[in-house]
């Protein structure tokens, strides 16, 4: 019991963003501001740390790769090993679980509908001047700050029945790469059980 609930909190935290916001809406919001040279960049590679504040407390680091208004690929890790991922593109949404090879796959349309681009959504996790925060649906607290250390934090917080969940993105923008010309590239992997995006909601509910 306690590995499988382990294992819970690590899908969790991997979809947590893409779930809240897929899920959720929009009651308040502000945006960050970031060096305009920032917001004219074509990939980006920056170290990000997931934290998870409600029902569960727990946080993992990980990096995100970026590719303007096509994907995002974060690569979750913890003691130096990849143990989870998440990848969206214009077609589909991703996220793994390495230690039981367990793998969660929806469209992209399924998940935001016609609400959100692929754009769209990049501007709104990294809290970037002009995110279309009113696109998001109303159950969904928003915000976003730029910190004097550089690192910029997006906080999220939804309400689901009787549960809330709340936690944020944490991006050390001090510390990105941008324009590398070669972002990493995420691979489908191959033999995981697939889980679809309504049992995933059933194990958050289980937290």
């Amino acid at each position: 019991m306690k590995d499988r609930k382990r294992y819970i909190y690590w899908l969790t935290v991997c979809v947590f963003a893409v779930c809240l916001l897929v899920s959720g809406g929009c009651r308040s919001a502000k945006t960050s501001v970031m060096p305009e040279q920032d917001n004219r960049w074509s990939d980006l590679y920056v170290p990000v740390k997931l934290e998870l504040t409600e029902p569960s407390r727990m946080s993992i680091s990980g990096r995100a790769t970026i590719v303007r208004d096509k994907s995002i690929y974060l690569s979750l890790r913890m003691i130096g090993m990849e143990v989870a991922t998440v990848y969206v593109d214009a077609d589909s949404i991703f996220a793994t679980e390495k230690m039981h090879r367990q793998m969660l796959a929806v469209g992209f349309d399924r998940a935001l509908g016609k609400r959100l681009t692929v754009g769209e959504l990049q501007d709104l996790l990294l809290g970037e001047p002009g995110a279309p925060v009113g696109k998001l649906p109303k159950a969904l607290s928003y915000t976003a700050d730029s910190q004097d250390d550089g690192n910029v934090v997006v906080n999220l917080r939804i309400t689901s029945g009787r549960k809330v969940y709340s936690g944020r993105l944490i991006w050390d923008m001090g510390s990105a790469q941008y324009d590398t010309g070669s972002p990493r590239q995420w691979r489908r992997p191959a033999d995981y059980t697939v889980i679809d995006i309504s049992k995933l909601l059933r194990l958050l509910e289980s937290v």
